[in-house]
């Protein structure tokens, strides 16, 4: 069951300290600890990078990572993500990350595939990930989790 995607993007802030993103680190750490194949379709050096991911627990999609340096706005809304998701420490995280990468989905994703890319991409960055509604921030194991109870709560229909 896919849903349209929210046109806002998911944030991950990242440790890197340029707007570079290693899609070879990537590419790794999707096959070796998540079980994913990523293809990367598009790379312009310092730029939007585009991806296609392939997986066996979900359809998988084609998605666009925005680089770009954190701004003030972005940790007020650490903080305030942290509150509301009570992820105690987490906005701490995000304030050692001078950049972030904007995750979009294309139109056919869904929300567990953009979830799993989101674990991959924290595992990179070693940041936390904010959603678009600013609920909460999370890390790897958190977008793991968020993967699972989807996918659970799909087969129970």
């Amino acid at each position: 069951m896919k849903q349209a995607p929210n046109p806002l993007p998911h944030r991950v802030f990242t440790q890197v300290l340029d707007l570079g993103i290693d899609t070879a680190a990537l590419e790794r750490q999707a096959g070796t600890h998540f079980r994913l194949s990523l293809d990367v379709l598009d790379h312009p050096p310092n730029g939007t990078v585009r991806l296609r991911v392939e997986s066996q627990k979900t359809d998988g999609g084609t998605f666009s990572i925005r680089p770009r340096f954190c701004t003030p706005a972005d940790l007020e809304d650490a903080v305030l993500a942290e509150e509301r998701g009570r992820a105690s420490g987490m906005s701490l995280l995000a304030q050692k990350c001078p950049s972030i990468w904007e995750v979009h989905a294309e139109p056919d994703v869904d929300e567990a595939a953009l979830l799993e890319l989101c674990g991959v991409l924290a595992s990179v960055a070693l940041g936390p990930v904010m959603p678009p509604d600013i609920s909460t921030l999370f890390g790897v194991r958190g977008a793991m989790e968020r993967v699972e109870k989807l996918l659970t709560r799909r087969a129970q229909l």
